[in-house]
């Protein structure tokens, strides 16, 4: 086997793993359990993809690059948290250790690059959905499982006690996770002719997926459950805060991780008149405002360019003629993807909701390209150095290999410092729930 074929493969399964286990991955090593464990999983294996990409360039000897509707927008993207955090972010610590903010999003635009570049068979692709398939069919069955009471009373922990436990760490997330996949499933089976196990499967797991997400919506919506009921900042008071910010950095925002000092600043005298009037939030009810605050107006249009630019593609892909296997997974990747973007309107978006939008994305994207759509191709771009004797060497793949070293081992030494930090202060918090003094001053040491 060819090394490129090598690294090629070892990209692959790290791409399917980490599809398949980002909804319901977390660990009780941390002070916060899920997102910020899921930050690190998505943020190490778009590290290891990207010097497995640029590893495969070299043994290639060139450059190949796909390039898709997406890549401009998700540039942008990165581009307005990097400038955002670097020029108007207090506190940058925060703003790359929060989930959701600066690393998360960096981490998902890494991933889908190199994701899209190490794909490259239709077996490969067919894999990856099904990837995606079994993880929303493993949460939805947690769900229901969850919904039946037994793992609350028989659970060995505190924490998996509570009747709406979710791996994702947010009720409303997995709510709208099931919620936004539905669509994939729903084209999927309606444009499968054939009678098949894998529609048997499919149709499986959306009724699963159905009922999960409905059981889940009454015990989070029920009157008898009110105590249950998720609470939003009113969106009229999200809008308040984002044209306040607006007021004072209007193209880069205020910065990541910076909402909730937002709240406290901006929000509207009326607010203080509400029932929620002693409540403040991390973040508001609409995802584009959020954007609008934090990162300003770049952030919002880039947002908005990447989700005006997945709902047009969509839009050529149903009105296309074609109909094949690769059609079908393209339209029910672009439909998921559609419907999160108009979600995003009403609801606060998690990291596990990114994520897996930026997985519909590459789907659709892979579909796109092995169909052999001028939507998404395969470009070579070569740097040739020559030296003396005329012997010719590809500069660009030493080049990028050489950049993603650079890039990569400073944030795997700082990701693991900050990690560690992380588990030392959770010691620090068990040893002074039990009053041990020794144990807490020892581990808040260690975590400094």
């Amino acid at each position: 086997m060819k090394l490129s074929s090598f690294f090629q493969k070892i990209g692959f399964i790290i791409s399917v793993l980490t599809v398949f286990l980002t909804p319901f991955f977390f660990l009780p090593l941390t002070s916060e359990f899920y997102e910020f464990n899921k930050q690190a999983l998505l943020s190490s294996s778009a590290l290891i993809l990207l010097l497995l990409w640029t590893g495969s360039l070299i043994a290639d000897k060139q450059v190949r690059f796909v390039r898709s509707p997406f890549g401009v927008p998700l540039l942008a993207i990165a581009a307005s948290w990097l400038l955002s955090t670097f020029i108007k972010t207090p506190n940058r610590v925060d703003a790359f250790l929060e989930p959701g903010n600066t690393t998360t999003i960096l981490a998902l635009v890494l991933f889908f690059f190199t994701t899209i570049n190490l794909i490259r068979t239709r077996r490969e692709l067919e894999t990856l959905t099904h990837a995606a398939t079994a993880s929303i069919a493993v949460l939805s069955i947690t769900t229901l499982i969850w919904a039946t009471g037994i793992p609350e009373k028989i659970a060995p922990v505190a924490f998996l006690k509570s009747p709406i436990w979710t791996p994702t760490g947010n009720p409303i997330s997995t709510l709208s996770l099931i919620l936004g996949f539905i669509p994939f499933l729903v084209v999927s089976i309606v444009k499968t002719h054939e009678q098949s196990t894998k529609t048997l499967v499919l149709s499986i797991t959306l009724f699963v997926s159905i009922v999960s997400s409905a059981v889940l919506g009454y015990r989070l919506f029920s009157p008898a459950r009110s105590n249950l009921a998720p609470t939003f900042v009113p969106q009229s008071t999200s809008w308040a805060i984002a044209l306040e910010a607006l007021k004072t950095s209007p193209l880069l925002g205020t910065g990541p991780a910076t909402y909730l000092a937002d709240f406290t600043q901006y929000r509207p005298l009326n607010y203080n008149f509400t029932n929620l009037w002693n409540v403040r939030f991390s973040t508001a009810s609409n995802y584009y405002l959020y954007l609008l605050t934090i990162v300003g107006i770049f952030g919002l249009l880039s947002h908005t360019f990447l989700a005006l630019r997945g709902i047009s593609v969509l839009l050529r892909i149903f009105h296309s003629a074609a109909d094949s296997p690769l059609h079908t997974i393209s339209l029910a990747s672009f439909t998921s993807a559609s419907l999160i973007f108009i979600s995003q309107l009403f609801l606060p978006a998690t990291i596990t909701t990114l994520a897996f939008l930026i997985f519909t994305l590459i789907i659709g994207s892979l579909a796109l390209k092995l169909s052999g759509s001028s939507l998404v191709h395969e470009a070579n771009i070569d740097i040739i150095a020559t030296n003396e004797a005329g012997s010719r060497s590809p500069l660009l793949p030493v080049t990028s290999f050489t950049l993603a070293i650079a890039s990569a081992l400073p944030a795997f030494y700082l990701g693991s410092r900050a990690y560690f930090a992380e588990t030392t202060f959770y010691r620090a918090t068990q040893a002074a729930a039990v009053n041990d003094g020794k144990g807490t001053y020892d581990a808040l040491i260690t975590t400094i």
